[in-house]
């Protein structure tokens, strides 16, 4: 491997999870793009509270909650649920909590993975001298074996990628159950 080629392989770990990451967030979004879900409204997870709250955009006096408890409020209202409304809510709230849960590994995982891309980069880049030297072939080695490891990480961010779509692919179909199920969410076009 000469240096040009050592240099491209840095720079492409170095870009490769960015392009990555749109093209997933390009796909997932043609995927959703027909759907209702979520699409007016804002969504905060307080996870110190453990308070799920879903604001119109458009109107921030319309907001649902849903606590902890699974108690759901509409516009401040607490709504009486019966059994199998509230196991919807119980299953919608823990999908919502386990989506935060898997979006925050991702995040910090894909952060690390950067790091260490970039580590690469920058060791490749101060060694360029060992390129045009007697120790290219253990360094070219080197260089590959770290990458290969960078690999190993990016394919295994890229299964929690496809298991975060999992539970979105879930919770549109616990959403529209739940609209289905409880009048007071039913009526509202932005939920």
């Amino acid at each position: 491997m000469k240096m040009p080629a050592v240099l491209l392989l840095a720079s492409m770990m170095l870009f490769s999870g960015a392009v990555a990451v749109h093209g997933r967030d390009r796909d997932c979004g043609d995927r959703h793009r027909d759907s209702d879900f979520l699409r007016n409204c804002d969504v905060d997870w307080d996870e110190d509270e453990g308070l799920l709250t879903f604001t119109n955009e458009y109107d921030d006096d319309e907001v649902i909650e849903i606590t902890k408890e699974y108690q759901l409020t509409v516009n401040g209202e607490s709504v009486r649920l019966d059994r199998r409304q509230k196991g919807l809510v119980k299953d919608y709230y823990g999908r919502f909590e386990e989506l935060h849960e898997t979006a925050e590994e991702i995040g910090m995982a894909g952060a690390k993975l950067g790091v260490k891309g970039a580590e690469i980069a920058a060791v490749v880049l101060k060694n360029i001298c060992k390129l045009l030297g007697d120790d290219a072939d253990e360094f070219e080695e080197e260089v590959e074996r770290e990458a290969e490891k960078l690999e190993a990480e990016a394919g295994k961010l890229e299964a929690k990628a496809d298991r975060l779509e999992e539970i979105v692919d879930d919770l549109e179909e616990l959403h529209h159950d739940l609209k289905k199920a409880v009048p007071e969410l039913g009526g509202l076009d932005w939920f």
